[in-house]
């Protein structure tokens, strides 16, 4: 029997992306990166959405529309992740609100309007 994570209202269920390599070449084990002083190091970290709840409700019961969708590369805080161990594999269940960027490929920025901070 196949098991899954189906996350509830604004729930996101992520696959990390953990580089295990920083930018000066030197090797981080599972351990050190599980370690919560590497985690003030490296707060941000990337990973697959690989479920999305239906999103918050609002007041007459609807669900909201969620912003992510399955198969986005997501930046999120490694304070907010909450872990699951499911059939021997780790998955991340984090809020939508604690997202903190979708990745997106600049293939397609023209459909989109470019960031313009003032």
């Amino acid at each position: 029997m196949s098991r899954y994570l189906s996350p509830p209202l604004d729930r996101i269920v992520v696959e990390p992306i953990v580089e295990t390599v920083t930018k000066g070449g030197i090797l981080v084990p599972k351990e050190d990166r599980d370690n919560p002083k590497m985690k003030r190091r490296m707060p941000t970290m990337l990973g697959k959405v690989l479920a999305v709840g239906p999103g918050p409700r609002r007041d007459d019961g609807a669900h909201c529309e969620m912003g992510v969708e399955i198969g986005d590369i997501v930046a999120y805080h490694c304070a907010v992740e909450v872990p699951v161990t499911l059939d021997g594999v780790e998955y991340i269940v984090i809020d939508e609100s604690a997202l903190i960027a979708i990745v997106k490929d600049r293939g397609n920025c023209e459909a989109e309007r470019p960031f313009d901070p003032f």
